[in-house]
């Protein structure tokens, strides 16, 4: 589902017109809860709810302002000459004060419950749809929060729009192969040599390169799969194109995996490139993993007998106990990145990192450390006899093209 922004009804003209309207303030409002007096008054005392709803409106406006319906329960004032935007916090003061009277109909106390969104700003000059917006967006936000009124600005809703655009853009995205796997690296600790890489989707897009928190929020369960299915096939067809490339890893939502269909893909897209299981590894978050555990366990078992490695991602981030590590069919952990921040200024932080390397090497996997920034953070988690590395401090995120490079100028040969 993708959100749309409100049908403006201001008059964009009529506002640009209006040179001398100095600060001003759109304030859209809406009477909740209609349903339910009808169902406990009857339509009748609906009907007089309404008209004490728009009375209620009106006494709140001076010279000047404006009162715009824009449906049956839904009403734009239009503030003008204001002093500056205290100036429009009083005006949300006022029909917070006008409706906080029940209004009496039959001798039976009647709530009028208002949600108002406020914006304001330096004369219209043509911005009066923006500044709707914005106040339809408070609006919003007043109903979540039950209160009666919230404030909103035009930048917020200017972040609103990209986002709204970017949304009708992802899926022309995904089919038009913009959304491309970039790598970083993974380095042995004991020898520095190149063992592998996180492949990490990012959109080529004209606003610059788009990272997964600025697309993801915005694709719905269908677009996920879609995306899920793009980044296993551009992860196996890129270790089909370079039999040089070591090994790759991909991090997949454990919702999706407890699908059949989506483990079979996995398997499909291997034997249809003909690449060899073991080179593919899958990462699951510590989080989703314990939470579909138990689903989980047959369908990682299989891949796992077919070749494919599978890694607990963000580990030391969520709410596994050691004891579930045991049984769990996996190959490798990641230890969460915000563990290695810590790792050289909190004791706390370093003696779970040294714990979990450990811990890992005694049920015989291995343990890769995230978020790697500088040297003093390798050598110490070397001297803790950790695996591998991954991070800034070896590299950033690589094109394909980039990795190959960056793998030829240190003329190392992948680590079996």
């Amino acid at each position: 589902m993708r959100r749309r922004g409100p049908v403006l009804v201001i008059d964009n003209d009529a506002a640009r017109r209006s040179d001398d309207v100095g600060f001003v303030a759109v304030c859209v409002t809406s009477l909740e809860g209609l349903g339910r007096i009808v169902s406990r008054f009857g339509s009748e005392a609906a009907g007089v709810a309404l008209q004490a709803y728009v009375q209620r409106l009106e006494s709140v406006l001076r010279d000047g302002d404006q009162l715009i319906q824009i449906n049956e329960s839904k009403y734009c004032l239009l503030l003008k000459d204001l002093l500056d935007g205290n100036h429009a916090l009083l005006a949300g003061q006022k029909l917070e004060r006008a409706f906080g009277v029940p209004l009496m109909y039959r001798d039976s106390p009647i709530r009028l419950e208002l949600r108002a969104g406020i914006a304001s700003g330096e004369g219209l000059h043509g911005d009066a749809e923006l500044l709707f917006r914005a106040a339809e967006a408070a609006r919003e936000t007043a109903v979540i929060q039950r209160s009666v009124w919230a404030i909103g600005n035009a930048l917020d809703v200017r972040n609103l729009q990209r986002d709204w655009r970017l949304a009708e853009e992802l899926d022309s995205a995904i089919e038009n192969h913009q959304l491309r796997l970039y790598y970083q690296p993974q380095i042995a600790c004991r020898n520095s040599r190149i063992c592998g890489a996180e492949g990490l989707i990012r959109w080529e897009h004209r606003d610059g390169l788009l990272t997964p928190e600025q697309f993801l929020p915005h694709l719905d369960a269908t677009g996920m799969l879609a995306l899920t299915g793009h980044v296993i096939r551009r992860c196996v067809a890129d270790l089909a194109a370079d039999a040089s490339m070591p090994g790759l890893s991909i991090n997949l939502p454990a919702t999706q995996l407890l699908d059949p269909v989506m483990q079979q893909h996995v398997l499909d897209e291997l034997s249809l490139w003909n690449v060899d299981p073991a080179r593919l590894t899958l990462e699951l978050a510590e989080d989703g993993f314990m939470h579909h555990a138990a689903d989980l366990d047959g369908g990682l078992r299989n891949l796992r007998e077919r070749g494919v490695r599978i890694a607990l991602d963000d580990c030391g981030s969520g709410r596994a106990a050691l004891r579930q590590f045991r049984d769990m069919p996996i190959d490798e952990i990641k230890i969460d990145r915000s563990l290695i921040a810590g790792l050289m200024s909190d004791p706390f932080d370093c003696y779970v990192t040294r714990m979990l390397i450990d811990f890992g090497h005694f049920l015989d996997l291995d343990v890769i450390a995230k978020g790697v920034e500088s040297t003093t953070v390798i050598e110490q988690l070397t001297e803790f006899g950790c695996d591998q590395l991954q991070g800034f401090g070896v590299s950033p995120p690589l094109s394909v093209e980039a990795f190959a490079e960056w793998r030829q100028s240190r003329a190392i040969t992948p680590d079996s």
